[in-house]
């Protein structure tokens, strides 16, 4: 039966390394990933394999070693194990082989999808974040297959459809504290595909703004500065 949770260890880690912004904080996060990897935890292999896949998959304040061999060591292991989590990240970075993909214990790419999907559904932000990126980047294509994907008849078409998935996924990740999702939220809101007005989009970045993330301190910062001439954040927004 799979697990509509990852583990107190997993989901620990999680909080360090992705909401934390602390250098000592992340490094402990890592230290209870390796911990719950040797205790055989699949889901802790995938997130041990992010940790070394630099800057669009990690924070860069833990420092983080890039090690695009490692992190595929571990991304396999998590696979093999049975991490759904693992199929997503493995799907994103290009390391799921045939190989690896013969070796998967789930019937097809659509039940570990649906695998993280219960996740997202039952409050995981990271899980909800991955979901974003399966409709963001167009791995749901691969994920439905060649016959259920040519019903969109464009790359347009597809991300009419998508995109405000996508959005959707993001927005719920942002409310449990996650913000890695917003530079492709961002692109979502500026593509006019979606009905993210500039009220929501305003008040989304005020509420990551809460977070402590030095990017959304900068994303807010620009946004302050092209619309209201108020880099320096003086003027609220109304």
């Amino acid at each position: 039966m799979v697990p509509d949770h990852y583990s107190e260890k997993v989901a620990e880690a999680i909080v360090l390394i992705w909401k934390s912004y602390d250098k000592t904080a992340m490094r402990r996060g890592y230290d209870l990933l390796t911990e719950a990897a040797r205790e055989g935890d699949a889901d802790a292999y995938c997130f041990l394999g992010r940790c070394h896949l630099g800057e669009e998959y990690v924070g860069s304040g833990g420092g983080f070693v890039r090690d695009e061999r490692l992190a595929s060591r571990y991304i396999a292991e998590s696979i093999v194990r049975g991490s759904a989590s693992g199929v997503l990240c493995a799907l994103r970075t290009g390391d799921l082989t045939p190989e690896l993909h013969a070796q998967m214990p789930f019937d097809s790419l659509k039940e570990a999808y649906a695998s993280v999907l219960g996740l997202a559904e039952a409050g995981e932000a990271f899980a909800q974040y991955m979901i974003g990126n399966v409709y963001f980047w167009g791995d749901y294509l691969e994920i439905i297959g060649d016959e259920e994907a040519a019903r969109f008849d464009s790359e347009e078409d597809y991300y009419a459809f998508a995109y405000p998935i996508a959005a959707h996924y993001y927005e719920r990740s942002f409310r449990n504290g996650l913000t890695c999702g917003f530079g492709n939220y961002r692109s979502i809101y500026e593509s006019d595909l979606t009905e993210i007005d500039f009220d929501t989009y305003a008040e989304t970045l005020e509420m990551l703004v809460a977070t402590g993330d030095p990017l959304i301190f900068n994303d807010y910062g620009k946004f302050l500065e092209d619309e209201y001439d108020d880099a320096e954040g003086l003027s609220p927004i109304t």
